[in-house]
């Protein structure tokens, strides 16, 4: 055989053939982002609303309701906002697919949460579409 062959066709010893270079790219760990120690983390606060439906509510009711729920977002402490209705799944007992709309809110903490239920925006939502459902279920979670 070649004498070329058996040192990888370069020329190059077997043991110099794959060397890494000297400076290598970050690995996996160097592109999470750097985390504070936890003690001076702040616990985000999940708001998550079902609203139940009057079953006579009109459509033009209904559709103020969604945008009265989207206008939440004005409100400066509400990080992320979602509003939903009940997703096409198959039915299981587990699903509950009765409501008409969800809302799930976002804060950066319980304090921004505060701010939030006493905010003219959400007092105004609230008077002015609180004839829209007949209940309402609330998850608040950190």
């Amino acid at each position: 055989m070649p004498r070329g062959r058996e040192r990888g066709g370069d020329g190059a010893p077997p043991s110099r053939r794959y060397a890494m270079p000297e400076s290598r790219p970050p690995g996996p760990r160097a592109l999470l982002p750097r985390l504070r120690p936890a003690t001076t983390l702040r616990a985000m606060l999940v708001h998550l609303v079902r609203f139940y439906l009057r079953a006579d509510l009109p459509a033009e009711r209904r559709a103020a309701l969604r945008a009265g729920l989207e206008s939440l977002r004005a409100i400066p402490t509400v990080r992320h906002l979602f509003v939903g209705t009940p997703a096409p799944v198959p039915a299981r007992p587990v699903i509950d697919a009765e409501y008409g709309f969800a809302l799930t809110v976002v804060f950066d903490d319980v304090a921004g949460h505060d701010v939030y239920q006493t905010h003219p925006v959400h007092l105004k939502f609230v008077a002015d579409n609180k004839d829209s459902w007949t209940r309402v279920a609330v998850v608040d979670a950190v």
